[in-house]
């Protein structure tokens, strides 16, 4: 019988241990339990001493039965009920020591890849305070609710990522952490952060219940926790309820944050708006042409429901205006126009959101109004500088947009100063990389880009670099693989072209003239005009790919490219050269008037002028 209560005891803390967090149960439920069952384990002891399990049931013991066996049998009673008693006492100590147990928290297969970027302190006492919001558990019974749970931490993390003296690791870095039950301490120890936020959240009809928890990762002990019951119209107001709570806990023993106000205001009075919101937020875990294409489609219906909804407008402004470089079947100017009108519709409903000018500035740096582009960016920087300096977004798309004008060691600065608070952003990884490939350093940008695919980047980066190491190397196998896989995706009509526009592209010591001449005579036999090998492709840039047009000599479709859908950072190439020293190229630069902007702003790294109204790049 002893054995059976030290079992079932064992057994009845374990289920309370994992269901009590998922029940969003007070902490002392736990501490009950435990209670309960030393208050029971004398009466066990007692029945046990004096009733007997048989086969025919629990019986009293007489005397005199079993007098063979007593003793021994005694004395294993009484090894069992030490026992328990030592399990229980040590349960015990430990439950009550502790203020509350940790909730599940979620984990990736494997260890984010290690970077050689300077990361801010961690968890070792030194000086610098950081948190990790980690994905809130959906307990809503609803996988499809799984947006939800996912949106109310990425906004917390937002809002906390704007604290003064308050380092918050990034959404990538701690939504890593979602599938798996981990140890909190590792977790820290990965993300490199002091503190832990983790939570859940669940969603029935117009209500929520939100339970939140701080952790000092060191220790594993409980700074604060709280359970928000409230109606959906609240949410705003519960987070910022959470966000300030954490802010006094941590701002109480290490003074982070102490002048700080949080404020989360509400965005919008229509939670089916705020709802579909943040599924066209979720939508950003996956990159590609379908899911932009969905996520234009939820934010026009979040501001349908609510025209008001300045940062609805916002994110379906900068939505718009990107969407374009995914689908290249899609009229740039078009879509820049929608994008303005949307951003036009925000700010004039909130005229000092920093994140709205920031998206003006990425607007009129579509349009190629640079001076614009320059306004805006001050604009934003006087309303809220932090924005543009810790949003690992926003810190990616201004170094995107000032290695796009040339400005190529400020873009890595700005990238790298964006990896010290994010280190594991891939964009922020390629940005550094790119930059250093442009200013002739590729023994150091590698690292940097081959870390940005292994971060999961999907872009052009690994087939510029494959297609680079094949031409430089004189690798023709390499090129032909790369070439051959990107045009069976693309344009597989183009495939027996590609012999011919292998031996074209690896002709540069040879008679170049004569080679270009019998491409297009191939070309011509094969049934492809001149006309539609030199326009766009299907799906994605020029139809011939631009290494094919650069020994081709075809500089006007490249110019085309890189001043229509595609980023420009990419014209700063090394391999782009001939480019940059094309006529095409030049043209390009006066008729969007970069030249004007440079005299006014500065030179870039590769561009110098020449006489009183030129210039010439390397």
């Amino acid at each position: 019988m002893g054995i059976a209560y030290l079992v079932v005891s064992w057994l009845l803390l374990q289920v309370v241990d994992v269901v009590a967090p998922m029940l969003a149960l007070p902490d002392w439920a736990a501490k009950l339990v435990l209670l309960l069952l030393a208050i029971g384990f004398p009466v066990a002891l007692l029945l046990a001493w004096a009733f007997e399990l048989t086969p025919e049931g629990v019986r009293r013991e007489e005397p005199g039965e079993n007098e063979a066996g007593p003793t021994r049998r005694r004395a294993i009673d009484v090894v069992v009920f030490a026992a328990l008693a030592v399990v229980l006492g040590y349960v015990a100590v430990e439950r009550l020591s502790e203020e509350s147990g940790p909730m599940p928290v979620t984990a990736p297969q494997g260890e984010p890849a290690a970077t050689d970027v300077a990361a801010p302190a961690a968890m070792d006492g030194t000086p610098g305070t950081s948190i990790a919001v980690l994905p809130f558990l959906n307990l809503s019974g609803d996988p499809e609710q799984e947006y939800f749970s996912d949106g109310i931490s990425e906004e917390l993390l937002t809002v906390l990522s704007r604290v003064p003296g308050l380092r918050v690791a990034s959404r990538t870095s701690a939504f890593a952490f979602k599938g798996e039950n981990r140890n909190l301490r590792d977790i820290a120890s990965i993300l490199e952060v002091n503190h832990i936020l983790e939570g859940s959240v669940r969603k029935a009809g117009n209500r929520v219940r939100i339970t939140v928890q701080l952790i000092d990762a060191a220790n594993d002990r409980h700074l604060w926790s709280e359970t928000y019951d409230r109606e959906l119209t609240d949410i705003f107001a519960i987070q910022d309820e959470i966000s300030t709570a954490i802010v006094d806990s941590l701002s109480d023993t290490l003074g982070v944050g102490a002048a700080a106000t949080i404020s989360v205001p509400a965005v919008t009075e229509n939670m089916d708006a705020y709802d579909v919101f943040l599924q066209a937020t979720s939508v950003d875990a996956v990159l590609s042409i379908e899911t932009r294409r969905q996520q234009v489609e939820l934010l026009e219906r979040a501001v349908e429901l609510d025209p008001g909804f300045a940062r609805g407008w916002t994110a379906l402004a900068i939505a718009l205006n990107n969407l374009p470089t995914w689908d290249h079947s899609l009229d740039v100017a078009t879509y820049t126009a929608r994008a303005r009108e949307a951003a036009e519709r925000s700010l004039a409903i909130d005229p000092d959101d920093p994140g709205i000018h920031l998206t003006l500035a990425t607007i009129a740096y579509s349009e190629h109004d640079w001076f614009a582009w320059r306004e805006h960016l001050a604009h934003a920087g006087e309303v809220d500088a932090a924005l543009a300096e810790r949003d690992p977004f926003w810190v990616g798309i201004l170094a995107q947009e000032h290695l796009g004008l040339g400005y190529i060691a400020r873009a890595q600065a700005i990238a790298e100063a964006g990896l010290a608070t994010a280190p594991d952003n891939s964009f922020l990884h390629l940005m550094v990389g790119i930059s250093l490939l442009d200013l002739r350093r590729p023994d150091e940008a590698l690292p940097y880009i081959d870390q940005a695919i292994t971060l999961g980047y999907a872009g052009n980066a690994q087939n510029l670099l494959w297609h680079n190491y094949a031409v430089m190397d004189g690798r023709d196998i390499v090129w032909t693989s790369v070439t051959g896989e990107a045009w069976m995706n693309h344009d597989p009509d183009l495939l027996p072209l590609l012999p011919h526009a292998r031996r074209l592209v690896f002709s540069a010591k040879e008679d170049r003239p004569l080679e270009i001449r019998r491409f297009w005579r191939v070309a011509d036999e094969l049934g492809f005009s001149r006309e539609t090998l030199l326009g766009p492709s299907p799906r994605w840039g020029p139809r011939l790919g631009v290494g094919i047009l650069l020994a081709l000599g075809e500089y006007a479709p490249i110019a085309d490219h890189y001043w229509g859908n595609t980023p420009m950072f990419w014209m700063w190439e090394p391999g782009l050269q001939r480019l940059r020293r094309s006529d095409a190229f030049e043209a390009r630069v006066r008729e969007s008037g970069m030249l004007a902007f440079w005299k006014d702003n500065g030179w870039p790294d590769l561009c110098r002028p020449v006489a009183d109204d030129d210039f010439e790049c390397d």
